[in-house]
């Protein structure tokens, strides 16, 4: 088995978190994907724990360009995603409480924060319950738009596989990466995100989630209704002032981490794809809905997030506020139909998959 310092045996053990997360080479797939070509190593150098907790640059650093070891992604789950099962389910009926120990650098994962992450039924971030949680909640795909955010993405990712994996819900993690120059699309990149994670797997449910979002919190439903779009952000930690402030934060607010059936989603023709910088992109998906008769469901105070620092190198967008004529005028030509990129690259990593695109 190729590996920088982990084996396979080793990503079981608690100790080799870290391990797993930063040596990307040592994950063998080639046991379950028959079709998956020799693994790769990508960039110049390992990073270790000193170089992620440095303040994060404001230059555009790929994803792919920061790991070692990520492998391209021809074969999925389709082909065998079969594995021992574990003796018990992630899910414990005997927990002590349901507030969750949220990581705020990648020290805490190994220490402060340790994950009981079932890596052996992890494929490309893709997590199926095993058969001791009996019925499994409906598949979830959690759709994560990315730009130079390496430290909150890393902490997010396994803080959610601990998360979702004891509430035993059968989901996948999908990082869509904006690799160019232009200003950061979130919004585009999510549609990316929804038609693209669709090759990979038959979810009807899609968080959207951004990096810098953390839940605090084990009552945090990270599942879809069927009737109405939902906010999942209760309330909001501040870490500089160590304040809670109202998820919602103003009328109509759809922002930070929102989950939407397929059905849904496509009825409204997705985001808009015009919003280069930040900002809006959320407000216009509220107009959609509300033009379509979606009324979103907002979480109670009990679904508490954790707001992560970073970089302070947002782009405001010039875009107007979305007016529901304006909205109603464009979004029958201006969304998933209309969605024009460039994917540039599709590699596996234990805990999630990334989609490299310029747009």
């Amino acid at each position: 088995m190729t590996g920088r310092v982990c084996n396979y045996a080793a990503v079981f053990q608690l100790t080799v978190t870290l391990c797993a997360l930063l040596t990307f080479s040592t994950y063998q797939l080639s046991n379950y994907y028959s079709t998956v070509p020799k693994l790769l190593t990508i960039g110049s150098s390992l990073l270790n724990l000193s170089n992620f907790d440095t303040p994060i640059s404001s230059n555009n650093v790929s994803l792919i360009n920061e790991v070692n070891g990520l492998m391209p992604l021809s074969g999925y789950l389709g082909r065998n995603n079969s594995s021992p099962d574990p003796a018990s389910c992630p899910r414990s009926d005997s927990q002590a409480s349901n507030r969750l120990c949220v990581p705020l650098t990648l020290a805490d994962l190994n220490s402060t924060c340790p994950k009981p992450v079932d890596f052996g039924r992890l494929r490309c971030g893709f997590w199926l319950a095993p058969p001791a949680c009996g019925a499994a909640t409906a598949c979830v795909a959690v759709i994560v738009p990315y730009r130079n955010r390496l430290v909150n993405l890393l902490l997010l990712v396994q803080h959610l596989h601990n998360l979702l994996q004891r509430q035993a819900i059968n989901h996948g993690i999908f990082v869509v990466e904006q690799n160019d120059q232009l200003p950061f699309n979130r919004a585009k990149l999510l549609n990316i995100g929804f038609k693209l994670s669709q090759n990979y797997h038959s979810c009807d449910c899609f968080v959207f989630h951004d990096a810098d979002k953390l839940p605090e919190s084990l009552l945090v439903d990270y599942s879809c209704s069927r009737s109405r779009p939902r906010h999942l952000i209760g309330r909001l930690l501040n870490l500089a002032s160590r304040k809670y402030s109202p998820g919602k934060m103003y009328h109509n607010f759809f922002g930070g981490v929102v989950a939407v059936t397929k059905r849904q989603f496509e009825s409204v023709n997705g985001n808009s794809n015009l919003y280069y910088g930040w900002g809006r992109e959320d407000d216009e998906l509220s107009v959609r809905l509300r033009i379509k008769h979606w009324r979103v469901a907002y979480s109670d105070q009990s679904a508490k997030y954790v707001n992560l620092k970073h970089a302070d190198d947002i782009k405001v967008n010039s875009m107007p506020w979305p007016s529901v004529s304006a909205v109603r005028r464009r979004m029958t030509s201006d969304g998933l139909n209309s969605l024009k990129y460039n994917l540039t690259g599709v590699y596996c990593h234990p805990l999630f998959t990334i989609f490299s695109v310029q747009v």
